[in-house]
Formats: C-alpha cells, structure tokens, sequence
C-alpha cells in the first residue's frame, strides 16, 4: 500500500517503485514467473510492438513518431502523443531483452529507453503549459493525470523486469533512467494537481488496489 500522506515527490516515487515492485513479486509467486509483456502491452493500452529497434524498418517507425510529435501542438495532445510513445518505447526495451541477451541488444534496450528518459524530461515542461489549463478544462488535464499514474505504475512494473535481465554497469545505468523518469512523471503530476501531494497519494492508491485485482 502507498503512505497515507507524502508530503514529499520522493514519498511519492519510493511509493511507486515499491508498488511496482509487488506487482513483479506477486508475478513470481503465482504460475506465471515470466512477466508477461502482452499483459503489460495491454496494461498501457498499446498493442504489442512488432517493429523492434533491431529491425530495419525502426528508423521509419521512429520518423513517423518525430512528425506526430512535431505535428502535435495542442498541450494536451502533445502530453498524450509522449505519453504513448514512451509506453511503446519501454515496452520495446523489454522485448528486446526478452530475444537475446547479446551486448549489441543491450546497447539498443538502453538507446530506447535513454529515448524514454528524454521524452520525459520535454512532458514535464509540457506540464507547465497544462496547468495553465487546469482551471479551463479540468477534465480533459485530469485525463492525462489518471493516464500518467495509471501507465507510471505499468512502465516501473517493466523496469523492474528489465533490471532482473542487466548487470553491472548497464543496471546502474537502466537504475539511473527508471529514477529521472520517474521523478520527471511525479513532478509533472504535482504540476498537473497543483501541488497537490495528498490528492495525487489518493489517486495513487485507487490505482495501485485497481492494478492488483
């Protein structure tokens, strides 16, 4: 369970990365000890990507996911262009590490997921301009908040399982992106709230229990 109160951002991603945590460990405890990655395809409400970074044809897909972005100019589908696109791209890191283990596939697992990294660092400026429209359309901003919390706890649940595949100085480094990320997507909540630490804890947990059904 997630505290009752944190009244700081790093209660909030300690709670988060403990959540996710459980998520893996119920996973090994039951029948099913792989994670399974469809699963969490559908957990992020994407489909389970075919086009990996190995394959030739990725550099279109990544140009054609620039144009999107690059075409996106209202602030909140920009928020959720990134957002999909870093579900995908995570997802993407893992099932690379599924296929092999080779140091060329963890050099691409961990180009994906420095993408993810940055995308995260651009959804938090994106945030200032979102918040803006917190008091214009409510609705459609607490959306993106739900999503946020709602994917955030999927995509640590996948850098777990990432991690248990890395070694040495590649877990330190998949360690280093899972935290900026997370810190970025939990600042950007607190943007998007208003600062709001024990509104976005309740949210929190309300996805944590439905994530554990």
């Amino acid at each position: 369970n997630l505290p009752k109160v944190a009244k700081l951002s790093d209660s909030i991603e300690q709670a988060i990365i403990q959540a996710a945590k459980q998520r893996i460990k119920e996973k090994k405890q039951s029948s099913d000890v792989k994670l399974d990655l469809t699963v969490q395809a559908k957990d992020l409400g994407i489909a389970d990507p075919a086009i990996l970074h190995d394959n030739p044809l990725y550099a279109i897909k990544k140009l054609a996911r620039n144009f999107e972005l690059l075409l996106s100019f209202d602030p909140i589908q920009r928020a959720q262009v990134l957002i999909r696109q870093d579900n995908e791209k995570t997802l993407e890191a893992a099932k690379l590490l599924e296929k092999s283990s080779s140091r060329k596939t963890i050099d691409l697992a961990l180009a994906t997921l420095a993408e993810v990294e940055k995308d995260f660092a651009k959804l938090k400026e994106n945030s200032a301009k979102l918040d803006k429209l917190r008091q214009e359309q409510p609705e459609r901003v607490e959306k993106i908040v739900d999503q946020i919390i709602r994917n955030g706890l999927a995509r640590q649940t996948i850098f777990s399982s990432i991690e248990d595949k890395v070694y040495g100085k590649d877990y330190v480094r998949v360690e280093k992106i899972r935290q900026n990320v997370l810190k970025d997507g939990v600042d950007s909540l607190l943007q998007l709230t208003g600062g709001d630490a024990e509104v976005l804890v309740l949210k929190l947990e309300k996805a944590v229990m439905i994530s554990s059904r």
